[in-house]
């Protein structure tokens, strides 16, 4: 098994972060890099890193906010921490706001980063709200801050699944972590109860278990899996744009499959694509027709406006999205959790509580198993008591 030099890893990382000039707007203390990730301004942070990949895909939860009302000190970081990027970035900025996060792209090689639409009152808060346990570190220019399940699969190099904390991409996170050297453990793994037939089927028609045996397919057999098929899939799934799916017909790899992440469950139909030729003005661009689309008289039902996503600045993610929705339409459920309304809006609620955020969906293990095995496992208990 390949093991990353973890010593060399962590050098660059704060040297990196000892070497950045000064900037406006943002510290490293205030808000909290998580997941050993520095913060929106820097910019060498942002520039992909092929050699330490590690260092790439920054996710930042908005803590020491507690000194003020916390919506508005929220609102005030995110727009310092915007304005600091605009800075730092020497190409146009825009921000994407779906239902529970906002993302601040630019354009490759720099790095979009995600700002969850969550208050958090400590750092082990942060730390609490991950899925996957590899995952719970954070680093604040100063010390690396663990809490007990970060620690313990760091000792024993695995991860192990809990289905009350899985998210929309949360096969996909344990599968990049497979990557990085963490083995992943099935606790309920029945092997002999594998339908071979989902290694023939769409990647993005897999849930649960089902998936994550094809990523792991994908990775250790790659010569013998036709990842053609599944690259196929993604063009058809993932862009919502149907005339540039010809831009994805290069050779991507698994290492791409695996980039292929939502963190917000608002964005699982349609993936923001990131590469060369991908700006922030093309991003906006595409998600604007995609909105105007989505709202034309002739499929619009009730004279209700959906909307997915809404770009602009920072400043205009955070007011109201669309003048011109209903403000007393008929709102489904669905309706609600789905899609954008009014001003953003803050969770707050206890951070262990994983169905509270998009970023999270519980679901209970035989669903998450069920298309994995070629039969029910409600009797495999009784069988292997048998045997």
């Amino acid at each position: 098994m390949y093991m990353p030099d973890l010593q060399e890893i962590g050098d660059t990382f704060i040297n990196n972060v000892q070497n950045l000039p000064p900037g406006p707007g943002v510290s490293l203390d205030d808000p909290l890099a998580a997941a050993l990730q520095a913060e929106g301004k820097l910019r060498s942070l942002f520039v992909h890193n092929q050699v330490n990949p590690v260092l790439s895909d920054p996710y930042i939860g908005l803590v020491n906010i507690f000194d003020a009302p916390g919506d508005i000190r929220a609102e005030e970081k995110m727009k310092s921490i915007y304005q600091a990027i605009c800075a730092a970035v020497p190409h146009p900025v825009t921000c994407v706001w779906t239902k529970h996060a906002v993302t601040i792209h630019s354009q490759y090689p720099y790095c979009p980063v995600q700002i969850v639409l969550r208050l958090y009152k400590s750092p082990s808060e942060v730390l609490t709200g991950f899925d996957v346990d590899a995952r719970c570190f954070a680093f604040d220019s100063r010390a690396v801050w663990g809490n007990p399940r970060g620690i313990i699969v760091h000792m024993h190099q695995c991860n192990t699944v809990d289905v009350t904390r899985r998210s929309p991409s949360y096969e996909v996170r344990l599968a990049k972590y497979s990557e990085r050297s963490f083995e992943i453990l099935v606790p309920d793994l029945h092997q002999r109860k594998i339908d071979p037939d989902i290694f023939s089927r769409p990647i993005f028609k897999l849930e649960g278990l089902a998936r994550l045996l094809v990523f792991e397919s994908l990775v250790e057999e790659a010569p013998k899996i036709d990842i053609n098929l599944y690259l196929e899939t993604i063009r058809e799934d993932c862009y919502i744009w149907g005339e540039y799916q010809g831009d994805t017909k290069h050779d991507i790899g698994v290492d791409s499959l695996l980039e292929l992440s939502d963190y917000d469950e608002g964005i699982v139909h349609f993936h923001v694509p990131y590469g060369d030729g991908w700006t922030a003005d093309r991003i906006q661009f595409e998600l604007m027709k995609k909105d105007l689309l989505m709202n034309q008289k002739l499929i619009r039902e009730h004279g209700i406006h959906r909307h997915v996503t809404w770009v602009g600045t920072m400043a205009q993610c955070l007011e109201d999205c669309c003048q011109a929705c209903s403000k007393s339409g008929n709102y489904t459920d669905h309706d609600i959790q789905h899609y954008l309304h009014g001003r953003v809006s803050f969770i707050e609620e206890n951070p262990g509580r994983q169905g509270l955020t998009g970023s999270f969906n519980p679901i209970h293990s035989g669903e998450w198993c069920q298309h994995a095995y070629a039969c029910p496992t409600d009797s495999e208990g009784d069988e292997d008591e048998e045997d």
